[in-house]
């Protein structure tokens, strides 16, 4: 504030501001009025208003500096609408008009001048252009109108927090969201009001990293928000971190959407990510060990092959010490082979002993049996239909599997309840398998086993037959129960089913009909004959030598090929020759079933025999081209015995 300003007169003021040189050159625009007359202006104000200095002289103060309805209005106005009286040192903004009809915004100081009576004189009056200042305040009102009706209209969260996390803004449709009023929210602290319990400190603390001015990405990211009646919703979130001129935080901005359903879904198709990606790991561990046993299965097929040779040419006295060597030997081999269907029980090219089995039977022996081991408190009922056909399945298998779904029950049942199983036949049936999820329809006989007690969550039911999937606690279970049955029952060509019921749980285990798939308990009895010839392909030579012994050794010629495309060339030229073709079926340049059918299109009459280590290569699409189909290792005397029964008919 300048000091006190004294003269006698007005006209000695109006000479003291004509001479004085500063404030006529000032750039700032300046006057010399009362509340009615201008006496004094310099250049600067002149510039400012675009009117002559004799013009600005004429004038009425309050024709130049006018409010918005200047009429209504008292000159010098103050903001907080007091006249303007004795003020000193206090600033007014005004609004001019310019000559040219332009309105510029100013800031005006008046300092009041007094005569020696301390009578007001006249106002010095010094302006400031802050039309630039004016327009931006303007634009940002306007903006912040705009933003808010914005936010307003979103249906989604913003939220504005400053560096301690207390709510400065949130707009009604946020707030609705998490089932509180806009009023309710601002001024409380955000994560000690909208996050759960056991989130909150550590959220907190993260973003009070922010405060504190250290340097953290504020990413989009997936959020839980406690809503007012407790429940908890998924916000997906994206924020800016605010922050002044030195750097500091001042706080955060957040837009977020509800993300509750969409999290449901997003869940839902990680965990189907994760599902093919496990059939993919065990599909390619299935072929591995498929691949493994197939190879194994040769070397089984050479060693117990040979071994039966051997053991057939053994005559004196003198070898028969050889003969008990051999006859380990061929217990050892059979050993292997067993050990190779065991580590096929999960892969679908399970190769384990597949043989005509009467389900009745087997399932009284089981009942015996699980009666010695399950508790008297549980109550073990098996209902059995008459007129059940015969399943093709491996009765070890079959025992362990339903061993394992009734120690199951047991367990669910904390040992007290009722198991109950049925075997039936179903025609007609049309379901979907819980274990590899494909739908599947025919006649079945079913193995249903039923239990009392509690049901399985039904999002657990897809995953029970998972390896290694378990709901005991650690150290109670391998998880592998179950995934043992799923092997076992679509080796066998089934499918099983899993539902809750109102007492409490039930599987279903479904056998189709036999195949052709000849097992030694099949074979026919040896019949003697001394005629025929025999087309044999593999691509191992040792087998092929094997095969040649052991066919000459009951009368029968074979011309042997390693190499299928030239088997089919020798076929071509000497068909006639040829009543019986047995061909591996894994071979480079052509696999046995397409020599088989290539042949069988020359000529549709001739016998056809394929080994595999697989079971299921022959299926409903090519088992007519196949009559006879073994499982390697071959049994010597299943082989001879099924060749010469072919050549006596």
């Amino acid at each position: 504030m300048m000091q006190r300003v004294q003269c006698n007169s007005l006209a000695e003021l109006i000479e003291r501001f004509n001479n004085d040189k500063l404030l006529t050159a000032s750039s700032n625009p300046m006057t010399l009025s009362t509340n009615e007359e201008v006496f004094w202006c310099n250049d600067a104000f002149v510039d400012l208003v675009k009117y002559s200095k004799d013009e600005v002289l004429k004038r009425n103060f309050k024709d130049i500096t006018f409010e918005k309805d200047y009429s209504k209005q008292e000159p010098f106005n103050l903001v907080n609408g007091k006249p303007v009286g004795n003020i000193d040192g206090l600033i007014i903004e005004k609004e001019i008009l310019t000559s040219e009809g332009d309105t510029i915004y100013v800031s005006l100081l008046p300092t009041p001048l007094y005569d020696q009576n301390n009578n007001i004189v006249a106002y010095w009056v010094v302006f400031r252009d802050i039309t630039e200042n004016k327009k931006i305040q303007e634009d940002l009102f306007l903006f912040r109108q705009q933003y808010t009706k914005l936010l307003e209209s979103l249906n989604m969260v913003a939220l504005r927090l400053d560096p301690e996390g207390t709510i400065i803004d949130i707009n009604s449709s946020g707030a609705k969201l998490f089932g509180w009023s806009k009023d309710q929210l601002i001024g409380k602290n955000w994560f000690d009001t909208c996050i759960p319990l056991e989130l909150r400190a550590n959220l907190k603390e993260n973003y009070l990293l922010v405060s504190d001015n250290i340097e953290r990405p504020h990413e989009d990211y997936l959020g839980q928000v406690l809503c007012s009646n407790g429940k908890v919703m998924s916000v997906l979130w994206k924020g800016i971190i605010l922050r002044d001129e030195s750097g500091k935080a001042t706080g955060s901005i957040s837009v977020g959407e509800d993300y509750t359903e969409k999290a449901k879904i997003d869940s839902e198709k990680e965990k189907l990510v994760q599902n093919i990606v496990n059939i993919s790991r065990f599909e390619s561990v299935a072929q591995l060990v498929g691949g493994v046993a197939h190879e194994f299965n040769n070397v089984l097929s050479i060693i117990l092959g040979f071994n039966k040779l051997a053991l057939k040419s053994v005559n004196s006295e003198d070898e028969m010490k050889t003969t008990s060597y051999l006859i380990e030997v061929d217990k050892a081999g059979k050993r292997a082979a067993k050990l190779i269907e065991q580590l096929q029980a999960y892969s679908k090219k399970n190769n384990s002993t597949l043989n005509s089995t009467n389900l009745e039977k087997e399932v009284q022996e089981l009942a015996s049996l699980a009666k010695s081991i399950l508790p008297t408190t549980i109550n073990l009922q098996v209902n059995i239909s008459t007129k059940l056909q015969n399943i093709l399945t491996d009765a070890t298998l079959l025992h362990q599997s339903l061993m394992n779904l009734l120690l199951n029950a047991q367990e669910a049942m904390k040992s007290n309840g009722k198991i109950e199983v049925n075997v039936s036949t179903l025609k007609n049936c049309h379901e979907v398998c819980t274990s590899c999820h494909h739908n599947f329809e025919g006649d079945f006989s079913v193995i249903s086993i039923r239990n009392t007690g509690q049901p399985i969550p039904e999002g657990v039911i897809p995953k029970i037959f998972d390896p290694f999937f378990s709901t005991k606690g650690v150290g109670q279970g391998t998880g592998m129960g179950l995934s043992v049955v799923h092997g076992f029952i679509h080796g066998s060509k089934g499918h099983v089913t899993v539902t809750n019921t109102d007492e409490g749980v039930e599987f279903n285990l479904y056998f189709p009909t036999q195949s052709k798939i000849i097992t030694e308990d099949q074979s026919s009895p040896l019949l003697k004959t001394d005629h025929g010839k025999i087309l044999v392909v593999d691509d191992e030579e040792s087998l092929l030598f094997l095969y040649k012994r052991i066919l000459k050794n009951i009368g029968f010629e074979a011309d042997c090929f390693a190499d299928p495309l030239k088997a089919l060339e020798q076929y071509k030229n000497k068909s006639e020759d040829y009543s019986l073709i047995i061909t591996d079926q894994t071979m480079p340049g052509m696999l046995g079933l397409d020599l088989i059918e290539t042949i069988k299109g020359i000529n549709p009459n001739i016998h056809s025999m394929l080994i595999s280590g697989y079971t299921d290569v022959v299926d409903q699409t090519n088992q007519e081209n196949v009559d006879d189909y073994f499982i390697k290792p071959v049994d010597v005397s299943v082989l001879t015995g099924r060749i010469k029964e072919i050549f006596s008919k």
